[in-house]
């Protein structure tokens, strides 16, 4: 059953890797931590400093911040009520009553096993499932890459976590939109270049990013301005062998969200937010004693903790096996495959079986120093939640415009840096989603070439598309989520009272 981890053990045990990883695993719960930077900025700002490394170490570093942040977020959620990320907005529920009530050590410790047996398990899942997808994608043709393109970007307009299906929409168009500017790839055109030889190359993927989610990002913390941060008293401590009999002790609850956790993390565009939330309902449903949870039980810290950290296998399996994202974080991870000259896809089990499998065991390894460093170290990282904007934000902001320039020493790129930063920073205030763009830019050109090549096989015909039993399958669903999200929300708008 873990082959696939086993047979990566050599690569893990390079001691360039391990050195990595121990710098990453802690780097990654401190942008955890903080709120409202997130394993998104640290994992753009961090991604131009793997093209200097080997593919191997540049996407185990990627891995090992994402992995970590999902940890750091249940350290601010307990302790000042606040979640690191939107995927411990559960953890709040009762992790911090339990910290008011003297026990946050106990849920802290809660929380870091809890994420380290969740993420554990989706590692397990990913080992078994990905290779198996691999294999019947390996059958599919352009039709198929088209389709599976085209429900990728659906699902994540449809739930996206702010906003209304409107501008999930219209952000999604503007992604396509962005990622068809430069040279046709199957022609001599020039699309939306205005005459401008530097985007002849396309809108680059690193700066576009840097933009949308690190630049932004910092100018909200600027609007936001520094606040007093009061954390709750971290007394009282157990043993990791007590913390592990505490969390075993709800193994349905803990296997259960794992598993949702895995499971909605593979769909993509749904992410951790959602699997969270059906995880922590899904204890309190089955739970004997459903009143006791939001009152400061332990349950509901392992059941969120769990489901989100599970959630880093579950949306790794459609980037390794098909080469599409499962959330706007594996987009900028699939950005750094790109780079590193790896295309993931069901071709990558066969030419980079070997990449693969120290993927696997990497992640394994990630997760124990997790266990480790989050449990041992849990005191320094609260301190973390201490540092001010003043601080924060100008080191955003120099390592952004650094990366931005780093991978073709062009002040053009980070002029787009710069200009897409304003433009992420003015969505995000007005609730538009930024998930939706990323998915359009790294989806549109696959659905793009799936497309104009299918087409061309039929001679034209349109028919091809649901002629396919795969590509009719994954357009139907996508019509129907279509359909049945524009259904409720008309339905729901009818059913709303007139005001008074």
């Amino acid at each position: 059953m873990l082959a696939g981890i086993i047979g990566g053990w050599n690569a893990v045990l390079d001691i360039n890797l391990l050195f990595t990883l121990l710098f990453s695993v802690p780097l990654g719960i401190v942008v955890g931590v903080l709120p409202g930077v997130g394993a998104m900025v640290g994992i753009t700002v961090l991604l131009p400093l793997t093209f200097t490394m080997g593919p191997v170490v540049g996407i185990s570093m990627l891995i090992a911040v994402y992995c970590g942040s999902f940890y750091g977020g249940s350290v601010s959620a307990i302790l000042i009520n606040t979640p690191g990320s939107p995927a411990a907005i559960c953890t709040i529920m009762d992790g911090y009553p339990m910290a008011r009530n003297g026990e946050a050590h106990r849920a802290m410790n809660a929380a870091v096993v809890a994420s380290f047996l969740g993420g554990v398990i989706s590692v397990i899942l990913l080992t078994l499932c990905a290779p198996l997808i691999a294999a019947v994608a390996l059958k599919f043709s352009y039709t198929e890459y088209f389709a599976i393109a085209i429900f990728g970007i659906i699902m994540v307009v449809t739930t996206s976590e702010k906003g209304s299906f409107a501008k999930g929409i219209a952000m999604g168009t503007l992604g396509l939109i962005i990622s068809t500017v430069g040279q046709d790839k199957m022609g001599t055109a020039e699309r939306f270049t205005f005459g401008i030889l530097d985007l002849s190359r396309g809108l680059p993927l690193l700066p576009v990013l840097v933009g949308l989610f690190a630049i932004s990002q910092a100018l909200a913390l600027t609007e936001k301005g520094t606040k007093p941060v009061h954390l709750q008293n971290m007394e009282k401590r157990t043993g990791l062998l007590a913390s592990f009999k505490d969390v075993l002790g709800y193994k349905l609850t803990l296997l259960k969200s794992s598993l949702i956790g895995t499971a909605v993390g593979a769909i993509p565009g749904t992410g951790s937010s959602i699997s969270t939330f059906v995880s922590y309902s899904e204890a309190k449903r089955a739970s004997k004693t459903p009143e006791k949870f939001g009152t400061g039980y332990v349950e509901g810290i392992i059941a969120s903790e769990s489901s989100n950290n599970s959630v880093t296998g579950g949306a790794l399996i459609p980037v390794l096996a098909l080469g599409i994202p499962g959330d706007a974080i594996t987009a900028i991870m699939l950005g750094a495959f790109l780079v590193h000259g790896l295309i993931p896809g069901p071709m990558l089990f066969i030419e980079s079986l070997d990449f693969v499998n120290a993927i696997f065991a990497t992640m394994m390894v990630t997760y124990v120093l997790v266990l480790f460093v989050g449990f041992y170290g849990a005191k320094i990282f609260a301190s973390v939640l201490k540092i001010r904007e003043a601080i924060l934000v100008p080191v955003i902001l120099v390592l952004s415009f650094l990366g931005a320039y780093s991978i073709n020493s062009s002040l053009f790129d980070v002029g787009i840096s710069c200009v897409f930063g304003v433009v992420g920073y003015i969505l995000n205030k007005y609730n538009f989603p930024l998930a939706p763009i990323v998915m359009g830019l790294i989806l549109g050109p696959i659905a793009e070439e799936g497309l104009r090549r299918s087409l061309m096989v039929s001679k034209g015909s349109w028919s091809i598309l649901v002629t396919q039993p795969i590509s009719a399958s994954f357009l139907a669903l996508s019509a129907l989520i279509v359909f049945r999200k524009a259904y409720v929300l008309l339905f729901s708008k009818k059913q709303k009272p007139a005001a008074c």
